[in-house]
């Protein structure tokens, strides 16, 4: 009854719109970022993965947790998993425990993000802008690629880097599965059920009533 009622008080457009993107979402293509201390650089990374249909993102948090700054993410960060681990070692063993192959930048590295194989699940690896992932992520990671450049310049914002990638990655890795979505049916039915619920404002106030109004027989 939930689903039904809060499908009932949004658009037929609005649910439209969230069944779209549910058919061109991807779980098995995730992004790892380590100790991205700047709020600017975290908001703006998930918005692009966001944007691109990435669904999980893993965080490797530093001494402070990432706090969502709507203005940056503008309210996207509301439609995607955001997974907290507190050492890149505990993240690398959670992505490889679900089946994701690990795959760090770095420079020097002798594969470019246009020569991996993505019809299998993977979880591209990004440091912060200055330091760049650990030298421990890097040993642990089953492989480690670079993005071309032909400049002076040795490295990409972080941003940049990471938009770059994801374009790539989900572009392939689309390719590679014959389909824009690799969601699982329990997966998509868990993902509609929340978005409705995000997308209404309000909905445990809502959901709450119409449980008191089913209660005293007036539903």
């Amino acid at each position: 009854m939930t689903e039904s009622a809060i499908e009932s008080m949004l658009s037929p457009e609005r649910v439209a719109r969230i069944d779209q993107v549910l058919d061109r979402r991807l779980a098995g293509l995730t992004v790892l970022l380590e100790d991205v201390y700047m709020p600017q650089n975290m908001g703006a990374c998930i918005r692009t993965l966001e944007a691109l249909g990435v669904q999980h993102v893993h965080l490797v948090e530093g001494t402070a947790a990432f706090e969502p700054h709507a203005k940056i993410t503008q309210g996207c960060h509301k439609w995607v998993d955001i997974h907290r681990h507190s050492s890149a070692e505990s993240a690398v063993r959670a992505l490889r425990a679900a089946g994701f192959r690990v795959l760090a930048t770095a420079l020097g590295a002798t594969r470019t993000i246009d020569e991996l194989d993505f019809s299998k699940p993977a979880a591209l690896c990004f440091g912060n802008e200055h330091a760049g992932i650990s030298s421990g992520l890097a040993g642990t990671a089953d492989e480690l690629f670079q993005i071309p450049m032909w400049g002076f310049s040795r490295s990409y914002n972080l941003s940049v880097a990471l938009g770059l990638c994801m374009y790539e990655a989900t572009r392939a890795r689309r390719r590679a599965i014959g389909r824009e979505s690799d969601l699982s049916c329990d997966e998509r039915v868990r993902l509609r059920t929340r978005w409705l619920r995000a997308a209404l404002s309000d909905a445990d106030r809502v959901l709450d009533g119409l449980a008191a109004r089913a209660g005293d027989g007036r539903y």
